[in-house]
């Protein structure tokens, strides 16, 4: 195969990373003329089915990153012979069991997103993994990860699982979703457990399952960034030790009270639209904060918000707001944004001569 059949992708230098047309590769010139070696191919979105037709591949020892995306593929083999791959990315295939991984000991990210698995099993050699994609499969529960204490990424999201188990040996793990962003699915959870060991967390994503009450946070010390979105959850309550925490979504719950946030020193970005929140209250001790979102709920009077020193944005879009004080606003605010619905006309074309307010006609 000549030179000009490969296609260059994402500018690199020539040859450590291509993408083969065909399907295979040359038996001949595996080096380019500087000697630098293959270490990315990506045969995404061709008809493999089956990895024996990729005639060739067992040269490429010091491959780092293979991509086999949406090419069929049923069953994975003939791996063995890559003994320094990564990364392996195998999205969108119809993979139903998890098989061929076990020499690959120097593997750190394992993508099967969108495949149809439905256990996850035969991962105990990948004693170096750091990345677990699963989002999009038939997950019912999560099991096989005892010998994954490196593990520092693991998605979850759009799958079957009901319960947050298995994760004792994963000390490491910083990321943790149970929601796919894309799909905007999530599980079937119904209840916050699993977590306690889990003491380097630092990101978690519970959105879009049936969770009703927030709970066994305490040991996630490190925690910065908390996905609740989408849940059943009707009281704020279980945050008293997040004191590192930057960013919490409650959106899109049942929640009637602003309440048991004091000791979030911390947050910048606080989301809580779309509830039943009818006033805006307990909010003094926030001193961090920046982002206050409380758009989609029941708030008939903008006040609460005169100790927030560092607040630049306040999201009232689609709430009963008639009541707005002239004087003070945080020296900081930038933008409120309010909905003119129920605000006397009178009153919104002064407001619209104040450059702190956005009046939305909705």
């Amino acid at each position: 195969m000549d030179e000009e059949e490969y296609v260059m992708i994402r500018g690199l230098k020539t040859k450590e990373r291509f993408y083969m047309k065909q399907g295979h590769l040359p038996t001949e010139s595996l080096y380019d003329s500087s000697g630098s070696i293959y270490k990315y191919l990506d045969l995404s979105s061709e008809i493999i089915k089956d990895m024996t037709s990729i005639e060739g591949i067992e040269k490429l020892r010091d491959l780092e990153v293979l991509c086999l995306d949406h090419t069929l593929l049923t069953n994975i083999q003939n791996l063995e012979f890559l003994p320094n791959l990564k990364m392996i990315s195998l999205v969108g295939n119809p993979i139903t069991e998890i098989s061929g991984f076990d020499k690959l000991h120097n593997l750190e990210v394992l993508n099967l997103n969108f495949c149809q698995i439905s256990e996850i099993d035969n991962l105990d050699n990948l004693v170096n993994l750091k990345e677990l994609h699963f989002r999009g499969n038939q997950l019912t529960k999560i099991q096989g990860l005892e010998n994954l204490r490196n593990l520092e990424v693991l998605e979850l999201g759009f799958n079957q699982i009901t319960e947050i188990s298995g994760l004792e040996n994963q000390k490491k793990l910083k990321r943790l979703s149970f929601y796919d962003y894309e799909e905007c699915k999530g599980n079937l959870i119904s209840e916050i457990t699993g977590l306690g060991n889990l003491e380097n967390l630092e990101i978690l994503f519970l959105d879009n399952n049936k969770i009703e009450e927030i709970k066994n946070l305490t040991n996630l010390k490190k925690l910065k960034l908390l996905f609740i979105r989408c849940n059943q959850v009707s009281e704020i309550k279980g945050l008293d030790n997040l004191s590192t925490l930057r960013e919490l979504y409650l959106s899109s719950n049942n929640i009637h009270e602003i309440k048991a946030l004091n000791n979030l020193n911390s947050i910048e970005i606080l989301d809580l639209s779309d509830n039943n929140i009818t006033e805006i209250k307990n909010l003094d001790d926030l001193t961090s904060l920046k982002y206050l979102y409380l758009n989609a709920n029941n708030i008939e009077e903008l006040k609460g918000i005169n100790n927030l020193l560092k607040l630049t944005n306040l999201d009232l879009l689609e709430n009963k707001v008639f009541k707005i004080p002239k004087i003070g606003y945080p020296k900081n605010l930038q933008t409120i944004n309010l909905t003119s619905r129920l605000i006397p006309h009178e009153e919104i074309e002064k407001l619209k001569s104040n450059k702190l307010f956005n009046i939305w006609n909705y």
